[in-house]
């Protein structure tokens, strides 16, 4: 009788023991089925968003490698607009936008009243901190671009533009701001206002005193919702930002005889899915002195709706991994203990003059088969489950990218208490947008999958039953 005849009688006449291999088979192929589909599924979103998001990379000083004397240091030089000209001089990148960031104040643009307000009506005018709380109360956060369209708020949505233009690198002593403040002030794109920078600290007294006429090319609206408390400052009041241009800022750095430099400097790509492989390539330039300087993709827009798959992502692998392996070592020891069972058997097959490796395919061929037919439910199985465990995915990273806490007075008390006051504001003051980010992830079987599934299963089956026939197959005919 041949092994594929003898293991089809087995399996039949050893109901309980089929049954119970079958169902262990059947619960491993399922599990390995459908962590290896969401494991995919979150690399492939990843990637998708990835390349949707992450459209550009940064680059910024090593101050730690500097140091505070930079003039000192052979060969370093200042992140200026020759170097991101030349950085941006490169295969691939077709935007360059130098970024930094200030606070300056006007007598003729009033703010969205904010914590500084509030601090002003309770302080007396003869208080020496009068003045410096007053300086905050006409003082937004100016956003300083080469191109305004590629700041951050109006890539994701949050600021639109509703009059007027962008800022471009030819601009200079121009500004775009709120629709908010443009009614409250009674200003429109062409008209001008008085701006002027204070040291509050007195550590950059060449600051005081610098001053300039900017004139409004364009008024953005607001299109993120953000939640304020009494405690949020004028400069984190969403309508109350202004974006400039760079000149302004470099002319503000240099009559105040201080180094001339951006803090970060933006570098888009014409294709995101190759901005690994551009910035490596950038690194191996000689004409930049890459010791100095950090490059990193930005993946600020990419990171808020990726963090949540990232964490799934590891949690599923680590879930899937303890699944299979309490699995297989069951496995194991019901196939130890069946064949165990079968000495009597086996001596039998001995003494009708079959073979080992005649006897060895029996027992393979039983253990393929069960796998095989377990392999059916598994597969059916498999889909409808990652389907499910693919929607609860997608409302998590749709929960992640919702309007964000809102917190008690006494729970902002208490984060003053305990340290925590500032990451608590910044939590609550983010923005958002009404509609967040969806991501749409495939959970479908597809023939890879399905094939590596299967070998999987099978190579555990013949793996296991080899070592534990070979003891087996091994002893003495008595």
């Amino acid at each position: 009788m041949t092994p594929q005849k003898r293991a089809l009688l087995y399996i039949c006449r050893k109901k309980k023991f089929s049954i119970l291999l079958f169902l262990l088979l059947a619960l491993l192929s399922s599990a390995c089925l459908m962590g290896i589909i969401m494991v995919r599924g979150l690399e492939d979103t990843q990637s998708t968003l990835r390349r949707t998001f992450a459209g550009s990379f940064y680059v910024s000083t090593d101050w730690n490698s500097v140091g505070t004397h930079p003039e000192n240091v052979p060969g370093f030089e200042f992140l200026n607009d020759e170097m991101a000209e030349r950085i941006g001089d490169f295969e691939g990148i077709t935007a360059v936008n130098a970024t930094a960031y200030d606070f300056l104040a006007s007598d003729e643009l009033t703010l969205i009243p904010g914590a500084h307000a509030r601090y002003l009506k309770e302080t007396d005018p003869a208080d020496a901190s009068y003045k410096n709380k007053l300086y905050f109360t006409k003082s937004p956060s100016y956003a300083f671009n080469s191109y305004s369209e590629l700041a951050p708020e109006f890539r994701m949505g949050q600021y639109t533009l509703v009059k007027g233009r962008h800022i471009t690198p030819e601009d200079t002593h121009v500004a775009i701001i709120s629709d908010v403040l443009a009614e409250q002030n009674g200003l429109d794109v062409g008209d001008s206002y008085y701006v002027y920078d204070y040291d509050v600290t007195g550590a950059f007294p060449n600051y005081n005193g610098i001053d300039f006429d900017l004139t409004i090319v364009g008024i953005y609206h607001v299109e993120a919702q953000q939640k304020t408390t009494k405690f949020t400052n004028e400069s984190d009041i969403a309508a109350n930002k202004v974006f400039s241009d760079t000149h302004t800022n470099v002319e503000t750095k240099q009559r105040a005889d201080d180094y001339v430099y951006y803090p970060f400097v933006y570098f888009f790509v014409d294709d995101p899915a190759r901005i690994d492989e551009i910035m490596a390539a950038e690194q191996e330039r000689d004409d930049i002195p890459w010791e100095y300087y950090l490059i990193e993709a930005d993946e600020t827009e990419y990171a808020s709706v990726a963090e949540p798959l990232r964490s799934m992502h590891t949690t599923i692998i680590v879930v899937t991994c303890i699944v299979a392996v309490v699995l297989l070592i069951l496995l194991y020891l019901v196939l130890r203990m069946s064949l165990q069972s079968r000495k009597q058997e086996t001596r039998v097959y001995r003494c009708l003059g079959y073979s080992k490796r005649n006897i060895w395919g029996q027992f393979v061929i039983e253990g393929v088969l069960l796998a095989l037919l377990a392999f059916i439910p598994a597969a059916a199985l498999a889909p409808p489950c990652t389907d499910a465990m693919g929607g609860a995915v997608e409302n998590i990273v749709a929960a992640q990218n919702e309007e964000p806490p809102e917190y008690s007075e006494a729970e902002i008390a208490a984060a003053m208490r305990d340290g925590s006051f500032v990451n608590m504001m910044e939590d609550m003051q983010k923005l958002y947008l009404d509609e967040p980010v969806e991501i749409d992830m495939d959970t479908g079987l597809t023939l890879p999958v399905v094939l590596a599934s299967m070998a999987a299963g099978l190579a555990a089956v013949v793996l296991f039953v080899s070592i534990q026939s070979r003891e087996l197959l091994n002893a003495g005919l008595r």
